[in-house]
């Protein structure tokens, strides 16, 4: 079992018919040889495939916003980094009003 975005999923029609083929055969069970097919094509076929270059323009915000954006899209790079730069920023707004703020 397992999790499908079906927003991420093409349309049956658009899938190229090579690929279809590929996979129909190995969905069921049609060609001995499907696996190592379906390899090479997506050996040959990952050079063509566009990279996404990350952009780091994110990391110019607040350490909040950063921190935000990072659980939105899933990244754990800065995490730590981030975390304690926030929890330092919550200390010096504790400073300069020692008060609770929760009353």
């Amino acid at each position: 079992m397992g999790i499908v975005n079906a927003g991420a999923l093409p349309l049956y029609n658009d899938i190229p018919e090579d690929l279809k083929k590929l996979c129909e055969d190995a969905i069921w069970n049609l060609d001995p040889d499907s696996t190592e097919k379906i390899l090479a094509y997506s050996q040959t076929h990952a050079a063509g495939a566009k990279k996404e270059v990350e952009s780091e323009e994110w990391r110019k915000g607040t350490p909040e916003e950063r921190i935000s954006y990072a659980l939105v899209k899933g990244i754990d790079k800065y995490v730590v980094g981030d975390v304690e730069e926030a929890r330092k920023n919550v200390e010096k707004v504790l400073f300069i009003f020692p008060f609770p703020l929760f009353i």
